[in-house]
């Protein structure tokens, strides 16, 4: 019953989209929920799977442990906002040592370019020994003699 309501609110939709009633069909079965989709945050969807988890796990233990209800909706909201921290702390890190490392990849990249290509070779200039000045009373044996 459902399907079919649904295939005929396409139709009139797709076959006669200048009607007051296609309209009001698109707005509220097309426009309404991506407005409310787009509204959706990752903490959101962590809360749903966490709630998802807490149901399937532990759904005779929750009133024991948790006390109430609600209670354990609440821990549950709390252990999605850590996640959601925690997973965006990681992601940045991961950047910034993905970017050092990309940075390092490339350094080396760029000195196995550069090894191909040979260079001239360049004549070195030739170093000469500096001659120190004779001292007045050198006799040139190198002993100083005491007068």
């Amino acid at each position: 019953m459902f399907c079919a309501m649904m295939v005929a609110a396409i139709a009139v939709m797709r076959l006669f989209p200048e009607t007051p009633t296609a309209r009001f069909l698109h707005r509220w079965l097309a426009e309404k929920p991506a407005a409310w989709l787009a509204r959706i945050e990752r903490k959101h969807v962590i809360f749903l799977v966490l709630a998802a988890l807490l149901v399937v796990v532990l759904r005779d233990a929750v009133p024991m442990v948790a006390g109430a209800s609600d209670l354990a909706l609440f821990a549950m909201w709390d252990a999605s906002v850590y996640l959601d921290v925690v997973m965006a702390a990681w992601t940045i890190a991961a950047l910034a040592r993905g970017r050092s490392g990309w940075a390092l990849v490339r350094l080396r990249l760029d000195r196995l370019v550069t090894r191909r290509r040979p260079r001239a070779a360049r004549p070195r200039a030739r170093r000469t020994r500096a001659v120190r000045p004779v001292a007045n009373d050198d006799d040139g044996d190198g002993l100083v003699l005491a007068a």
